[in-house]
């Protein structure tokens, strides 16, 4: 297992980082996210790295990162104790940005959770918005509005048979390894797309993702959220994802299709959370967009051919 790898940086193409140690180069993939934090072709990088095995392939992830300061306020050996994924590292880079001392599951503090928002109506639930203000340089007047505390689905939720109007502005992309199959095809069909998935992600991770993003001022205008494969999702959770995207104009959930106890639950939650955010949430349905087709999946069920690589991307520009 290589845990740590120290070498000088040769080449960066795309996603996959090429690092020179002692005269062996190692293809690392580097978050997106975290690219900025690279050196200069021809300088020193350390990376802190993870390899994942499947049965086609063996791949290192690597974490790059240019200040101790994340450290200190998260000792590693604490966050890895608690949360061993494949992506521990990048996960530290958002609970460090975002002054968060604990990685473990729990909804945000700022947002009012549905049990305890008030509400008049059908309407969002008055005086509860998001506390933390957009980065600089995205988009503003737009907040996150706490959901209502009961009654129908707030009235200009936008349904998922819907297709909502296209906005102007970058787009994020955060997923798990079904992010990684449709990437090629996503970064054609929306030029400039920020496209950050990893194998065995959690939902609760890609929280941690969001904030950084947020912090340091690259999360888009529209938020794609691709995630739910590889475990269960919460409402806490669903509400900890729309308070890491204040801000965002859109944030679009593509729902789960694969063979897990967990998918209609997920899915449920998601179809729910999407109407408790009206006009910024809305639903993708890759479940039954792709339902009818066996063909576009893997013999695993839960990776994607390229056919179905390729409609899950033209599924998901048509929301972002």
């Amino acid at each position: 297992m290589i845990a740590r790898l120290r070498g000088t940086l040769v080449e960066c193409d795309g996603a996959v980082a090429l690092i020179d140690a002692g005269g062996v180069g190692y293809e690392v993939s580097i978050p997106q996210s975290v690219m900025a934090a690279l050196p200069a072709f021809g300088e020193e990088a350390v990376l802190l790295t993870r390899q994942i095995f499947r049965e086609d392939s063996v791949t290192l992830y690597g974490f790059a990162f240019a200040s101790l300061f994340w450290l200190v306020v998260n000792p590693p050996w604490r966050v890895i104790a608690e949360s061993p994924s494949a992506d521990t590292w990048l996960g530290l880079l958002g609970l460090a940005l975002s002054n968060r001392s604990d990685p473990a599951r729990s909804a945000q503090p700022d947002v009012t959770s549905p049990a305890s928002a008030s509400s008049s109506g059908s309407g969002p639930a008055a005086g509860a918005t998001a506390a933390a203000p957009p980065p600089t340089g995205a988009h503003t007047g737009s907040t996150v509005t706490a959901p209502p505390a009961s009654g129908s689905p707030p009235s200009g939720a936008v349904p998922s048979s819907t297709t909502p109007v296209p906005l102007a502005g970058p787009v994020s992309a955060v997923g798990d390894s079904i992010m990684l199959d449709i990437q090629p095809d996503l970064q054609m069909i929306i030029p400039g797309v920020q496209v950050d998935g990893l194998v065995s992600r959690q939902f609760e991770t890609g929280i941690a993702v969001v904030q950084a993003e947020r912090a340091a001022g690259i999360l888009g205008t529209v938020l794609v959220v691709e995630l739910g494969t590889n475990g269960s999702v919460t409402s806490s959770d669903f509400d900890a994802m729309m308070q890491a995207a204040a801000g965002v104009k859109r944030v679009v959930f593509v729902n789960i299709n694969v063979p897990r106890s967990w998918t209609a639950p997920d899915n449920a939650v998601l179809a729910a959370g999407v109407t408790r955010y009206p006009g910024v949430a809305v639903l993708a349905d890759w479940n039954g967009l792709s339902s009818g087709h066996p063909e576009w999946f893997t013999p695993d069920q839960v990776h994607l051919q390229p056919a179905g690589a390729q409609a899950m991307a033209n599924l998901v520009a048509e929301y972002a």
